[in-house]
Protein backbone atom coordinates (compact mmCIF):
# COMPACT_ATOMS: atom_id res chain seq x y z
CA UNK A 1 0.00 0.00 0.00
CA UNK A 2 1.44 3.46 -0.75
CA UNK A 3 1.13 6.52 1.81
CA UNK A 4 -1.68 8.09 -0.55
CA UNK A 5 -3.67 5.54 -0.29
CA UNK A 6 -3.91 5.20 3.08
CA UNK A 7 -7.71 6.96 4.13
CA UNK A 8 -8.15 7.74 7.47
CA UNK A 9 -11.08 8.03 9.28
CA UNK A 10 -11.40 11.02 12.50
CA UNK A 11 -14.52 10.86 14.26
CA UNK A 12 -16.49 13.29 15.03
CA UNK A 13 -19.95 14.47 16.86
CA UNK A 14 -20.67 17.45 18.66
CA UNK A 15 -18.20 18.27 20.97
CA UNK A 16 -15.42 17.21 19.35
CA UNK A 17 -12.63 19.75 18.68
CA UNK A 18 -9.42 18.78 17.67
CA UNK A 19 -10.35 16.56 14.64
CA UNK A 20 -9.24 19.31 12.02
CA UNK A 21 -5.39 19.21 13.68
CA UNK A 22 -5.72 15.37 13.64
CA UNK A 23 -6.62 15.06 10.05
CA UNK A 24 -4.00 17.46 9.32
CA UNK A 25 -1.25 15.17 11.47
CA UNK A 26 -2.21 12.61 8.92
CA UNK A 27 -2.22 14.11 5.71
CA UNK A 28 1.33 15.99 7.08
CA UNK A 29 2.62 11.60 6.46
CA UNK A 30 1.05 11.24 2.89
CA UNK A 31 -2.11 9.89 4.46
CA UNK A 32 -6.17 10.81 3.15
CA UNK A 33 -8.05 11.86 5.66
CA UNK A 34 -11.60 12.65 6.52
CA UNK A 35 -13.55 14.64 9.08
CA UNK A 36 -16.43 11.72 9.38
CA UNK A 37 -19.73 12.53 11.62
CA UNK A 38 -21.20 9.83 13.19
CA UNK A 39 -24.07 10.20 11.53
CA UNK A 40 -22.31 9.70 8.14
CA UNK A 41 -21.69 6.10 9.43
CA UNK A 42 -25.29 4.82 10.39
CA UNK A 43 -27.03 6.26 7.75
CA UNK A 44 -28.29 9.33 9.40
CA UNK A 45 -27.02 12.11 7.10
CA UNK A 46 -28.08 12.16 3.07
CA UNK A 47 -27.07 9.84 0.59
CA UNK A 48 -24.17 12.10 -0.85
CA UNK A 49 -22.56 12.43 2.66
CA UNK A 50 -23.04 8.77 3.68
CA UNK A 51 -19.73 6.88 4.40
CA UNK A 52 -18.83 3.23 5.68
CA UNK A 53 -15.95 2.10 7.98
CA UNK A 54 -15.05 -0.40 5.72
CA UNK A 55 -13.77 1.81 3.08
CA UNK A 56 -11.28 2.80 5.71
CA UNK A 57 -7.65 1.73 6.72
CA UNK A 58 -7.50 3.77 9.84
CA UNK A 59 -9.95 4.97 12.67
CA UNK A 60 -9.13 7.66 14.82
CA UNK A 61 -11.02 9.63 18.12
CA UNK A 62 -9.89 12.81 18.57
CA UNK A 63 -9.58 15.13 21.09
CA UNK A 64 -12.21 17.13 22.75
CA UNK A 65 -15.49 17.11 25.17
CA UNK A 66 -17.83 15.03 23.10
CA UNK A 67 -21.14 15.37 23.62
CA UNK A 68 -20.28 17.86 26.82
CA UNK A 69 -18.78 14.79 28.88
CA UNK A 70 -21.71 14.54 30.34
CA UNK A 71 -22.17 11.15 32.47
CA UNK A 72 -18.28 11.16 32.07
CA UNK A 73 -15.89 12.06 29.97
CA UNK A 74 -16.36 10.19 26.39
CA UNK A 75 -19.50 8.19 28.10
CA UNK A 76 -22.33 9.09 25.92
CA UNK A 77 -19.93 9.11 22.07
CA UNK A 78 -19.33 5.95 23.24
CA UNK A 79 -22.56 4.72 24.00
CA UNK A 80 -23.85 5.84 20.90
CA UNK A 81 -21.19 4.10 19.03
CA UNK A 82 -21.96 1.32 20.66
CA UNK A 83 -25.66 1.16 19.44
CA UNK A 84 -25.03 1.93 16.30
CA UNK A 85 -22.01 1.18 15.46
CA UNK A 86 -20.77 -1.56 17.54
CA UNK A 87 -20.22 -4.59 15.30
CA UNK A 88 -18.32 -2.30 12.48
CA UNK A 89 -16.41 -1.20 15.69
CA UNK A 90 -15.64 -4.83 16.24
CA UNK A 91 -14.70 -6.01 12.68
CA UNK A 92 -12.60 -3.44 12.33
CA UNK A 93 -10.39 -4.12 15.04
CA UNK A 94 -10.54 -7.76 14.51
CA UNK A 95 -8.86 -6.94 11.33
CA UNK A 96 -6.46 -5.58 12.88
CA UNK A 97 -6.79 -1.85 11.95
CA UNK A 98 -5.32 0.89 13.38
CA UNK A 99 -7.20 2.79 15.78
CA UNK A 100 -5.93 5.95 17.65
CA UNK A 101 -7.69 7.91 20.52
CA UNK A 102 -5.89 10.83 21.88
CA UNK A 103 -7.47 12.31 25.24
CA UNK A 104 -10.99 12.20 24.73
CA UNK A 105 -10.72 9.75 22.11
CA UNK A 106 -8.33 7.40 24.55
CA UNK A 107 -11.61 7.91 27.12
CA UNK A 108 -13.75 6.82 24.26
CA UNK A 109 -12.03 3.62 23.28
CA UNK A 110 -11.69 2.80 27.51
CA UNK A 111 -15.45 3.60 27.53
CA UNK A 112 -16.12 1.19 24.44
CA UNK A 113 -13.89 -1.44 25.75
CA UNK A 114 -11.40 -1.25 22.93
CA UNK A 115 -8.81 -0.41 25.75
CA UNK A 116 -7.70 -2.59 27.80
CA UNK A 117 -9.62 -5.17 26.05
CA UNK A 118 -7.68 -8.46 27.70
CA UNK A 119 -10.45 -10.71 27.22
CA UNK A 120 -11.81 -9.92 23.80
CA UNK A 121 -11.22 -7.10 20.92
CA UNK A 122 -14.57 -5.23 22.76
CA UNK A 123 -15.39 -6.17 26.34
CA UNK A 124 -18.93 -5.65 27.06
CA UNK A 125 -18.47 -3.30 29.83
CA UNK A 126 -15.44 -0.61 30.84
CA UNK A 127 -12.23 -2.25 32.20
CA UNK A 128 -11.32 0.61 33.29
CA UNK A 129 -11.48 4.46 33.91
CA UNK A 130 -9.85 8.19 33.14
CA UNK A 131 -10.78 9.77 36.30
CA UNK A 132 -10.00 13.11 37.58
CA UNK A 133 -6.87 14.38 38.13
CA UNK A 134 -5.06 14.32 41.19
CA UNK A 135 -4.97 18.00 41.31
CA UNK A 136 -8.70 18.46 41.11
CA UNK A 137 -8.37 20.95 37.84
CA UNK A 138 -7.62 21.13 34.06
CA UNK A 139 -3.76 20.45 33.60
CA UNK A 140 -2.22 22.54 30.13
CA UNK A 141 1.20 22.03 29.44
CA UNK A 142 4.28 20.38 28.19
CA UNK A 143 4.55 16.64 29.18
CA UNK A 144 7.57 14.48 28.65
CA UNK A 145 6.91 11.09 27.15
CA UNK A 146 9.06 7.86 26.98
CA UNK A 147 8.36 5.26 24.65
CA UNK A 148 8.33 2.45 26.94
CA UNK A 149 6.73 -0.45 24.63
CA UNK A 150 9.02 -3.62 23.50
CA UNK A 151 7.83 -3.41 19.99
CA UNK A 152 3.72 -4.38 20.49
CA UNK A 153 2.47 -1.09 19.26
CA UNK A 154 2.08 -0.38 15.79
CA UNK A 155 1.62 3.29 16.91
CA UNK A 156 5.83 3.40 18.22
CA UNK A 157 7.34 0.68 15.55
CA UNK A 158 9.40 3.44 14.01
CA UNK A 159 9.53 5.18 18.08
CA UNK A 160 13.06 4.54 19.37
CA UNK A 161 12.80 2.38 22.72
CA UNK A 162 13.15 4.33 25.60
CA UNK A 163 13.22 7.51 23.50
CA UNK A 164 11.75 10.78 24.98
CA UNK A 165 9.40 12.93 23.26
CA UNK A 166 7.42 16.52 24.30
CA UNK A 167 4.19 16.44 23.80
CA UNK A 168 1.34 18.62 25.16
CA UNK A 169 -1.25 17.45 27.46
CA UNK A 170 -4.70 19.32 28.16
CA UNK A 171 -7.35 17.88 29.91
CA UNK A 172 -9.01 17.13 33.19
CA UNK A 173 -9.81 13.65 33.54
CA UNK A 174 -6.62 11.77 32.96
CA UNK A 175 -5.77 9.23 35.63
CA UNK A 176 -5.90 5.80 33.88
CA UNK A 177 -7.60 3.40 37.05
CA UNK A 178 -9.56 0.56 37.29
CA UNK A 179 -10.64 -1.85 40.34
CA UNK A 180 -8.63 -4.87 39.29
CA UNK A 181 -5.87 -4.74 41.96
CA UNK A 182 -3.68 -6.46 39.05
CA UNK A 183 -4.34 -4.02 36.25
CA UNK A 184 -0.86 -2.72 35.76
CA UNK A 185 1.15 -5.63 36.22
CA UNK A 186 -1.51 -6.82 33.57
CA UNK A 187 -0.59 -3.89 31.16
CA UNK A 188 3.15 -4.58 31.90
CA UNK A 189 2.84 -8.68 31.21
CA UNK A 190 1.48 -7.95 28.00
CA UNK A 191 3.11 -5.51 26.81
CA UNK A 192 0.37 -2.58 26.55
CA UNK A 193 2.34 0.28 28.40
CA UNK A 194 2.73 2.25 25.46
CA UNK A 195 4.26 5.82 27.12
CA UNK A 196 5.29 6.59 30.74
CA UNK A 197 5.23 10.73 31.78
CA UNK A 198 8.37 11.38 32.93
CA UNK A 199 10.76 14.17 34.43
CA UNK A 200 13.03 15.56 31.80
CA UNK A 201 16.02 14.10 33.33
CA UNK A 202 14.45 10.62 32.78
CA UNK A 203 13.19 9.97 36.35
CA UNK A 204 10.05 9.03 37.37
CA UNK A 205 7.64 11.52 37.09
CA UNK A 206 6.20 13.64 39.72
CA UNK A 207 3.57 16.54 39.37
CA UNK A 208 3.18 18.84 37.11
CA UNK A 209 5.12 16.09 34.76
CA UNK A 210 2.78 13.31 35.57
CA UNK A 211 -0.31 16.01 35.23
CA UNK A 212 -2.75 13.31 36.16
CA UNK A 213 -1.67 10.95 39.15
CA UNK A 214 -1.88 7.99 36.55
CA UNK A 215 -0.49 4.78 38.59
CA UNK A 216 3.43 3.63 36.62
CA UNK A 217 3.18 7.21 35.02
CA UNK A 218 1.08 5.88 32.63
CA UNK A 219 0.20 7.87 29.73
CA UNK A 220 -0.79 5.95 26.86
CA UNK A 221 -1.66 2.28 26.23
CA UNK A 222 -2.68 -0.28 23.78
CA UNK A 223 -4.40 -3.45 22.93
CA UNK A 224 -3.26 -6.77 23.52
CA UNK A 225 -3.01 -6.85 20.10
CA UNK A 226 -0.93 -4.08 19.93
CA UNK A 227 -3.14 -2.14 16.55
CA UNK A 228 -5.59 -0.25 19.56
CA UNK A 229 -3.58 2.81 20.95
CA UNK A 230 -5.36 5.74 23.66
CA UNK A 231 -3.15 8.36 25.18
CA UNK A 232 -3.56 11.45 27.12
CA UNK A 233 -1.24 14.18 25.61
CA UNK A 234 -1.57 15.71 21.91
CA UNK A 235 0.42 14.67 19.11
CA UNK A 236 -1.30 16.14 16.69
CA UNK A 237 -0.38 18.81 18.09
CA UNK A 238 3.80 18.78 17.58
CA UNK A 239 3.65 17.91 14.06
CA UNK A 240 5.88 20.61 13.15
CA UNK A 241 8.64 22.68 15.21
CA UNK A 242 6.85 25.80 15.12
CA UNK A 243 4.01 24.36 17.59
CA UNK A 244 6.26 22.82 19.91
CA UNK A 245 7.19 24.98 22.95
CA UNK A 246 10.63 24.81 22.36
CA UNK A 247 10.96 25.81 18.75
CA UNK A 248 13.21 28.83 19.54
CA UNK A 249 15.12 26.71 21.45
CA UNK A 250 17.80 25.21 19.31
CA UNK A 251 15.37 22.63 16.93
CA UNK A 252 17.05 21.81 14.06
CA UNK A 253 14.62 20.42 11.71
CA UNK A 254 10.89 21.52 10.67
CA UNK A 255 9.20 18.18 12.18
CA UNK A 256 7.61 18.18 15.68
CA UNK A 257 8.08 15.52 17.74
CA UNK A 258 4.52 14.33 17.34
CA UNK A 259 4.89 13.20 13.75
CA UNK A 260 6.74 10.23 14.50
CA UNK A 261 3.89 8.82 15.87
CA UNK A 262 1.84 8.98 12.42
CA UNK A 263 4.58 8.32 10.50
CA UNK A 264 5.03 5.22 12.68
CA UNK A 265 1.47 3.66 12.06
CA UNK A 266 2.27 4.64 7.95
CA UNK A 267 5.31 2.66 7.82
CA UNK A 268 3.22 -0.30 9.26
CA UNK A 269 0.85 -0.03 6.78
CA UNK A 270 3.04 0.72 3.63
CA UNK A 271 6.06 -1.72 5.24
CA UNK A 272 8.35 0.44 5.47
CA UNK A 273 9.39 0.16 8.77
CA UNK A 274 12.99 -0.33 8.88
CA UNK A 275 15.47 2.53 8.45
CA UNK A 276 13.56 5.07 9.79
CA UNK A 277 14.87 7.82 11.46
CA UNK A 278 14.10 9.42 14.75
CA UNK A 279 12.42 12.56 14.71
CA UNK A 280 15.31 15.06 14.82
CA UNK A 281 14.96 18.12 17.48
CA UNK A 282 17.84 19.45 19.35
CA UNK A 283 18.48 16.01 20.51
CA UNK A 284 17.87 13.06 18.09
CA UNK A 285 17.17 10.67 17.50
CA UNK A 286 15.31 11.13 20.52
CA UNK A 287 17.24 9.27 22.81
CA UNK A 288 17.58 10.17 26.67
CA UNK A 289 20.70 9.82 28.08
CA UNK A 290 20.13 9.22 32.12
CA UNK A 291 21.88 7.57 34.86
CA UNK A 292 25.07 8.48 32.96
CA UNK A 293 26.92 10.25 36.16
CA UNK A 294 28.45 8.42 39.07
CA UNK A 295 31.32 10.73 40.34
CA UNK A 296 32.64 10.16 43.93
CA UNK A 297 33.58 13.72 43.50
CA UNK A 298 30.57 15.14 42.77
CA UNK A 299 27.42 15.35 44.58
CA UNK A 300 25.10 14.90 41.47
CA UNK A 301 23.56 11.03 41.37
CA UNK A 302 22.00 11.41 37.70
CA UNK A 303 22.71 13.58 34.93
CA UNK A 304 21.00 13.79 31.26
CA UNK A 305 20.66 15.69 28.15
CA UNK A 306 17.64 16.73 26.95
CA UNK A 307 16.91 18.76 23.98
CA UNK A 308 19.01 22.31 25.15
CA UNK A 309 19.13 21.47 29.19
CA UNK A 310 21.42 19.92 31.04
CA UNK A 311 19.32 17.82 33.80
CA UNK A 312 20.85 17.15 37.56
CA UNK A 313 19.04 15.75 40.31
CA UNK A 314 20.47 15.55 43.96
CA UNK A 315 18.29 13.68 46.44
CA UNK A 316 15.38 13.73 44.30
CA UNK A 317 15.89 17.78 43.37
CA UNK A 318 15.95 18.12 39.85
CA UNK A 319 17.83 21.49 38.62
CA UNK A 320 17.78 22.41 34.86
CA UNK A 321 20.18 24.69 32.54
CA UNK A 322 19.77 25.48 29.46
CA UNK A 323 22.65 25.99 26.94
CA UNK A 324 24.16 27.96 24.20
CA UNK A 325 24.98 26.44 20.89
CA UNK A 326 28.39 26.87 19.90
CA UNK A 327 29.25 27.74 23.38
CA UNK A 328 33.07 27.81 23.54
CA UNK A 329 34.23 25.83 26.87
CA UNK A 330 36.74 27.32 29.68
CA UNK A 331 40.14 26.87 29.48
CA UNK A 332 41.22 22.91 31.23
CA UNK A 333 37.31 21.86 30.72
CA UNK A 334 37.01 18.23 30.38
CA UNK A 335 33.89 16.14 28.45
CA UNK A 336 31.87 14.58 31.58
CA UNK A 337 29.67 12.88 28.85
CA UNK A 338 30.58 12.76 24.88
CA UNK A 339 27.58 11.29 23.47
CA UNK A 340 27.48 10.27 19.52
CA UNK A 341 23.91 9.12 19.12
CA UNK A 342 24.75 7.78 15.71
CA UNK A 343 26.27 5.05 17.22
CA UNK A 344 22.41 4.23 18.10
CA UNK A 345 23.28 1.89 21.07
CA UNK A 346 20.87 4.10 23.56
CA UNK A 347 24.28 4.59 26.03
CA UNK A 348 26.43 7.43 26.69
CA UNK A 349 30.30 6.30 26.73
CA UNK A 350 31.18 8.21 30.51
CA UNK A 351 34.70 10.13 30.89
CA UNK A 352 34.50 11.36 34.24
CA UNK A 353 36.55 14.15 35.07
CA UNK A 354 36.68 17.66 36.88
CA UNK A 355 33.99 19.70 35.31
CA UNK A 356 33.30 23.39 34.45
CA UNK A 357 30.05 24.34 32.51
CA UNK A 358 28.16 23.78 29.69
CA UNK A 359 27.43 22.12 26.20
CA UNK A 360 28.60 21.94 22.94
CA UNK A 361 26.31 21.08 20.62
CA UNK A 362 26.33 19.89 16.62
CA UNK A 363 23.60 18.73 15.07
CA UNK A 364 22.71 17.68 11.49
CA UNK A 365 18.85 17.26 10.47
CA UNK A 366 18.59 13.68 11.69
CA UNK A 367 21.74 12.58 13.88
CA UNK A 368 23.77 14.48 16.32
CA UNK A 369 27.23 14.03 15.45
CA UNK A 370 28.76 15.23 18.82
CA UNK A 371 27.51 16.37 21.58
CA UNK A 372 29.25 17.57 24.73
CA UNK A 373 27.79 17.80 28.65
CA UNK A 374 29.54 19.32 31.35
CA UNK A 375 28.49 18.97 34.47
CA UNK A 376 29.77 21.17 37.73
CA UNK A 377 31.45 18.83 40.12
CA UNK A 378 30.22 21.24 43.09
CA UNK A 379 27.45 23.03 43.94
CA UNK A 380 28.92 26.01 43.62
CA UNK A 381 30.41 25.29 40.30
CA UNK A 382 27.13 24.25 39.44
CA UNK A 383 25.51 27.61 40.34
CA UNK A 384 28.20 29.87 39.23
CA UNK A 385 27.40 27.46 35.68
CA UNK A 386 23.47 27.73 36.16
CA UNK A 387 24.02 31.85 36.50
CA UNK A 388 26.37 31.57 33.68
CA UNK A 389 23.96 30.15 31.52
CA UNK A 390 20.23 31.23 32.45
CA UNK A 391 21.26 34.99 33.35
CA UNK A 392 19.85 33.78 37.43
CA UNK A 393 21.65 33.70 40.30
CA UNK A 394 21.24 30.91 43.06
CA UNK A 395 22.62 30.31 46.35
Amino acid sequence: MRPEDVRVCVMRIEGTNAEDEMAEAFRAVGAQAEEVHLKQLTGQSSEMRRRSLEDYDVLVFPGGFSAGDYVRAGALFAARIKASLGHEIRSFVEAEKPVLGVCNGFQILVELGLLPAFGSAMSERPEAALYTNDSGRFECRPTVLRNDNKGKCIFTGSVPKKSMLTIPSAHAEGKLMSCDPDFVQKLEDNDQIVFRYVCPDGSDAVYPWNPNGSPSDIAGICNPAGNVMGMMPHPERVISRFTHADWTRGYTTEEGDGRIIFQSVMDSLTGNRAGRPAPSGSLRPGILFQNVLSSSSGPYTRAGCFRDRVCVSQRGVSLAFRFHRNLECDRGVRPLLRINPSEQSGRAAVEIGSVSNVIRSMASRHVITARYAFIPASKPAFMRAMSAMTGLSGG
